[in-house]
Order: C-alpha cells, then structure tokens, then sequence
C-alpha cells in the first residue's frame, strides 16, 4: 500500500500536470480514497494503543495531521481550477447564448422588417458570419437555439424575394455544395472511428445550414437525403454507446469472476516455495487478463478496482512474509558474490598467468560455496562473474598458443641488441644515462625460452659491462651505478613489488652465505686463542684479514639491501589477489646478479 507521503508526491505531480482539469479527477478520486484509508488505519491504531493505555473511547481524539492539511489544500487546489473552469464555460456558454439569441432576434427582425432585398441579404449575412464565429451554448439550450435559427435561415430563404434576384448559378452551386455534403455525411456511415464519426457529424451539420438556397424543385429531395443519411449516421453513434453499454456490464462481470479467484488464492495456507511460485504465477495471470479487460460502468469501476488491488497485496503481502528469512540468506549471498565480482574484474587483465590463475580458480571455489542470491539476482551474477573469468582464461591460451613463436621473435631482438651493444659509442658525462636507457631498451624486448636464456643473458651482461668500463670509473662506482641502475628499472616494471622483493630475497641470501662464512672463520680463529708465537700469530692476522675482507662484503649487501627496502617502501600499488595454471610459466625473471 502507497504512504501518504507517496500519495502527496503523486497529487502534487498531478496538480502540475499542464492539462485540463476534468483529465486528472478521476486518479484524484482515487488519491483521495486511498489517502483517507491510510489516516483511517492510522487514527485506528492510535485508538488501540489509547485504549490499551487505559484511556476510555469517548475520550479518544485523533492527532492532528500535517499531510492531512496538505492533502485538503492540495484538493482545494483542484476543486477551485475545476470550479473556476466550470465557472468560465458557464459564463462563456451564457454570453454565447445571448450573442446567438440576440442574432436569432436580428434575423426574425430581417425577415419581418427589412424591405431593401440588398440590405437584407447583407445584414442576413453579417448574422452568418457572427453566428459562425460565435462558440457553444450549453448542451440543453443547443437544440431549441439551432432548429429556431436553422428555420429562420430556411424561411428566409425561401420567403423572402431575394431569390428572385439569385441567378440560377448560385442556386446549382448551393445544389452542388449540398449534394457534396451529403456524399460527406454518407461515408461517415462506413467510418470505423466513431470519435471521428461524431465530431464530423457535427461539422457537416453546421456547415449544412451554412449553404445557400437551391431551387425549390430540388430542396425537397436534398433535404430528405440529408436527413435520411444524418438519421443513420446518429443510430450508428447510438447504437456504438449502447454496446460499450453492454460491453462494461460484461467487463464488470469478468472483473468479478477474476476478483473471487485472486481472493480464493490469497485465503490458501502455502509453506514451501514450490507452491509460492506457482500460486504467484496465478496471480501473475490473473493480473494480466484483468489489464486486458476493458473498464467497467464508472459507478463500478473504481470501488472492483479497489477490491480486486487489495486481494492481490493480501496475497502478497502474505508471500512476502513467507520469504522474508529466505530473502535475507539471499541477499547475503548475493553481497558476497557481488565481492567476488569485483576481485575477479580486477584479476581478469592482469599478465601474471600462474598466481592470477591460482587466485581465480580459489574465487570460482568460493562462488560454488556461496548459496544461491534469489532467482532474480542469481543469473546476472553469473553471467557478470563468467565473463569476467572468461576474459582472463581466454587472455591467458591465446598466450600460450603464440608463446613460442614470440619467444623465438624476442631472442633475434636480443640478438640483434647485443650487437647494437657492442657498436655503442659512450661519452662519459652523458654514459650513465645513455647506458640506463639501453638497460630500459633490453627489458622491453621481452623473454626468451630457457634453452636461450643463459646464452643471450651472458653475451648481454659482457656487453654492458665494457660498456661501464667506458664510463672510466673505478670498480665500486661501476658496481654501485650498476645496482643503481638495476633497482630503478625494476622500480618501473608492472610487477615491481614482487621484483624487488625477490631482490630482497636474494641480497639476504648472500648475506647469510657470507655470515656463515665469518662464523667459520671465527671458528678457525678459536682454534689458535692460546697460541702463541710468530707462526700462530701470522696465521691469526691471516684469518682475521679473511673475517675483514667479508664483512666488507656484508656491509656491501647491507647497502643493497637497504636501498632496496627504500625502494619497496616507495611503492604504493596494492597487492592483487587471484588460480591453478593449467601449464606451466615458461617466462622467468632472468638473473642479472
């Protein structure tokens, strides 16, 4: 059922609406009942809750209600544009009856006074044209108006002398012009639209008493066939309304029958779902043959309307009741696949082919797990969920089936780097940055299978190293510009967090070799503690010259180690999460250690 506030909303857009206001009563009639139910069920639970307190009836009176103020200004509102228009056609319909009136007077006047045939033809005329453009009069003084004037017209016509003056050409045009109408009358027997059938009627009527004098030989025979084709023409408009009559008291008998069955449905016990659907189908049908059913007389309308809506809610309202535990598992359901959803569209373009595949196989597990998330819902997960799946499974072969052809294509670029290598000219101030962007260059020409890797990875690192020896530095600057050039090109890489993590990795690694070498010298050195002695003391001296020289080392790898760690702080990509790969990763980071 609507809230009042959903009610005032619907009003107001009515009351906006820019259309005559006769358009909009009926939906307002409707408003206004079912915004008096809702402030009849409201004033009755206020009641109860009085009495429940203790409070006698007698005593009860009902809150006052802001929207039921809104609501009557709202319906003021209307009353007074339809009053108002009510008012205007009134007064507009009374000046038009005084106007043709009045030219009903002047015309018995013409007919009785005027004795110039001249004058009496124009003033005669002049009432035409003023009666012509003249509006409507009301519908109970329309037909006294018009036969009185339509007689005048033929009594003047026909008893005043202007005929003599006439030439016989305006008579056979008159002639012409009436047996056209005729003809015009006669096809609105065959119209099939009787709105159009009606409004014409009324034109070739008006325009009939329009039409000049004809001689009398023939006035007769026009006259009748015009009234003989009108008279059929006006039993067809009667007998229209008399079967749409008819036609409403059977929709009203049809709209019962579907009444009684919706309100059976809604009286039924139903505790499984299977039933729910197919009652809810029922209802469903039912609904739908009640909108293909045409309306009832006005009287009845409204108040089946009424009752057959309630019906239909109970129903509902009962059904919605029954699955409110089950709609809530489903809406938790569907909040989870919808998560999944979005981790899945996030996975689908990425290139890391054996994690990703590993993430997304673990998210379809996941969604196998997940309950249903309602009949409505569910399709369009999955649909949304398969795609996104799809996208990257698909990515992902079409990879792996031109996997070899572009890996044998990167090694003749490699190839062919490792010359352009060899024949590279270095200045030494501008050396470093020439050298990182060719460091940048070889990453980008992809990998190669690992038959070629070692091969075509040494003949690059001899490369470049005689390239760093141009710069004409000594080796711990070489090594460090190296270093430094190496982390900021991971730094670059989609997958830098991962790169320089595995850095991390391998810089701890050689750091713990080197430390397990310093305790074993430490050991050794243990070995000579009471010696004494030239021999103990230069084997002494030699082994601590071994601990120095690899603490060096270390202190080297600690350097690294630490501008690497500055560097993965640095980041700020999010780690992806994602499923199997059904082949294995034939790229692997080649080792430039």
């Amino acid at each position: 059922m609507e809230t009042r506030t959903e009610i005032l909303v619907k009003l107001e857009e009515l009351i906006n609406k820019d259309v005559d206001v006769n358009e909009i009563l009926t939906e307002v009639e409707i408003l206004k009942r079912a915004f008096g139910k809702t402030l009849e069920e409201e004033t009755n639970k206020h009641l109860e809750n009085f009495i429940a307190e203790g409070g006698e009836p007698s005593d009860f009176s009902a809150p006052k209600s802001e929207d039921r103020d809104k609501f009557n200004d709202l319906l003021s509102t209307i009353h007074d544009r339809k009053t108002k228009k009510e008012s205007d056609i009134k007064n507009t319909h009374e000046q038009n009856l005084k106007t043709k009136q009045d030219l009903v007077i002047e015309l018995q006047d013409i007919i009785r006074n005027e004795e110039n045939i001249s004058k009496a033809f124009n003033r005669m005329s002049a009432v035409k044209n003023k009666w012509k453009v003249t509006g409507e009069v009301s519908p109970h003084a329309y037909k006294d108006l018009q036969n009185d004037y339509s007689k005048l017209l033929e009594e003047f016509f026909y008893h005043i002398n202007i005929y003599k003056e006439l030439k016989d050409n305006d008579f056979k045009k008159n002639l012409q012009q009436r047996e056209e109408m005729i003809v015009k009358m006669k096809a609105l027997v065959d119209e099939k639209s009787i709105k159009n059938t009606r409004s014409l009627s009324g034109t070739y009527l008006s325009e009939w008493d329009e039409i000049g004098p004809v001689n009398r030989d023939d006035w007769g025979r026009v006259r009748d066939e015009f009234r003989i084709v009108s008279k059929e023409v006006f039993d067809k408009i009667k007998s229209h309304f008399t079967e749409i009559k008819e036609q409403r008291k059977n929709n009203l008998d049809k709209k019962q029958e579907l009444l009684q069955n919706v309100i059976a449905i809604a009286e039924l016990d139903i505790d499984n779902i299977k039933t729910w659907r197919k009652r809810t189908d029922e209802v469903l049908t039912i609904q739908k043959e009640w909108k293909s059913t045409g309306f009832a007389e006005k009287k009845h309308n409204d108040k089946i309307w009424e009752e057959f809506r309630e019906a239909c809610n109970t129903f509902f309202d009962k059904k919605s009741e029954f699955f409110g535990g089950e709609k809530e598992k489903w809406n938790g359901n569907k909040e989870r696949k919808e998560k999944l959803i979005v981790r899945a569209e996030k996975l689908k373009d990425l290139t890391d082919w054996k994690e990703t595949s590993f993430q997304m196989m673990k998210l379809q597990k996941n969604w196998k797990n997940i309950g249903p998330a309602g009949q409505k819902a569910e399709q369009p997960l999955w649909n949304k969920f398969r795609k996104a799946c799809d996208s990257f499974f698909n990515a992902k072969k079409e990879y792996y089936d031109t996997l070899d052809d572009r890996l044998a294509e990167n090694l003749k670029k490699k190839e062919a780097f490792v010359i352009k290598l060899g024949k590279a000219k270095i200045e030494k101030e501008k050396g470093a940055a020439q050298i990182k962007t060719l460091i940048g260059e070889w990453d980008e020409l992809g990998m190669v299978s690992r038959d070629s890797m070692k091969d075509v990875n040494e003949k690059y690192r001899k490369a470049i190293d005689v390239l760093y020896d141009k710069l004409g530095l000594d080796k711990n600057a070489i090594e460090s510009q190296k270093f430094n050039d190496k982390i900021e090109n991971l730094k670059g890489k989609d997958n830098a967090e991962k790169l320089l993590k595995d850095e991390q990795r391998f810089i701890n690694e050689q750091i713990d070799k080197l430390n397990k070498e310093i305790l074993q010298y430490e050991n050794n050195l243990s070995f000579f503690g009471f010696s004494k002695g030239a021999t103990a003391d230069k084997m002494k001296a030699e082994v601590q010259g071994n601990i120095d020289m690899v603490q060096v080392k270390v202190d080297a790898w600690a350097q690294k180690r630490k501008e690497v760690s500055k560097a993965v702080r640095g980041l700020t990509k999010p780690k992806e999460g994602v499923k199997e790969d059904s082949k294995p990763n034939t790229e692997t980071a080649i080792d430039t250690h």
